[in-house]
């Protein structure tokens, strides 16, 4: 009997120890850019190969490799950015002026990043500019969503 209680009272003492129930989800209130599937595969891909380039940067930082650094940022900077000609027609023109801007402040990051690396920035200073190519992500999307044609924005 005394071994059923302790399972009982081990029972409840789990269960209060459990989160509460979430609440309702907040709204999403980011800007929503309605785009087709083939656009929204196309930026999304994008996006996972900025993520690479960060992945590399670190990882070649990590192991002394400067120069691998130095390659890595350069995808991400403006001139890499310059020669891509594989975007969907009319997809520039789907843009807000601000998210532009923003486009414009992340390649610039990875453009400062790299000249950093090769000019023999301090790991602190390279790290101070990794976190500005991370605060750009970050501003962008915690400001804009990608949304498909058939949502209503």
């Amino acid at each position: 009997m005394i071994l059923r209680h302790a399972s009982s009272a081990a029972c409840l003492a789990l269960i209060a120890a459990l989160p509460a129930p979430a609440a309702e989800p907040a709204p999403d209130t980011r800007v929503p850019i309605v785009l087709t599937s083939a656009e929204r595969e196309y930026v999304l891909a994008g996006m996972r190969g900025h993520i690479q380039e960060i992945q590399t940067v670190t990882s070649a930082l990590a192991s002394g490799d400067r120069e691998g650094a130095r390659a890595a940022a350069l995808q991400g900077g403006t001139r890499h950015f310059a020669t891509l000609t594989d975007h969907p027609p009319g997809l520039a023109e789907k843009w807000p002026a601000a998210w532009k801007q923003m486009l414009r402040a992340r390649l610039a990051s990875f453009d400062a990043l790299a000249e950093g690396i090769g000019d023999g920035d301090s790991a602190t200073q390279t790290m101070q500019r990794l976190s500005t190519v991370l605060q750009t992500c970050a501003a962008c999307h915690a400001a804009y969503r990608l949304a498909s044609g058939s949502e209503k924005p």
